[in-house]
């Protein structure tokens, strides 16, 4: 994810299945994380309950969220928008990619402007591969 937020990615989009409560928040805190240390948006998308289209998949835990970083302008708990666990639907979210931009440059936390100090990881366009 730091190398796409590096190269511009405001968003990053998660799909995940897990089958229980545990699997559903590693993952969500795991995109708290990534809002938060990226300065960007996190998108999870989950399965839920029974899946019988697929019969590699039974029943799926988790709710739907958007996450934000932690910082001026944000939930104090990084959720923009998030779902009822383990209900289906649609979560809807308006981000604010001005926001964003401000916290990446005035924010208290200051991981997007420390990346380019030395021994920070350095990004070549022409050796990434998404």
């Amino acid at each position: 994810m730091r190398r796409q937020v590096a190269l511009g990615a405001q968003m990053i989009l998660v799909p995940s299945c897990t089958d229980t409560l545990a699997g559903y928040y590693r993952v969500a805190l795991s995109c708290r994380a990534r809002a938060l240390e990226n300065q960007c948006y996190a998108v999870h998308a989950c399965t839920v309950n029974a899946a019988a289209w697929s019969l590699a998949l039974d029943q799926n835990r988790g709710a739907a969220a958007v996450y934000g970083p932690v910082d001026h302008g944000f939930a104090s708990d990084g959720v923009v928008s998030q779902g009822s666990l383990d209900q289906p639907g649609w979560v809807y979210a308006d981000l604010d990619l001005q926001a964003l931009s401000r916290v990446r440059a005035l924010g208290q936390v200051t991981n997007h402007a420390d990346w380019d100090l030395p021994g920070h990881l350095q990004v070549v366009p022409e050796r990434v591969r998404l």
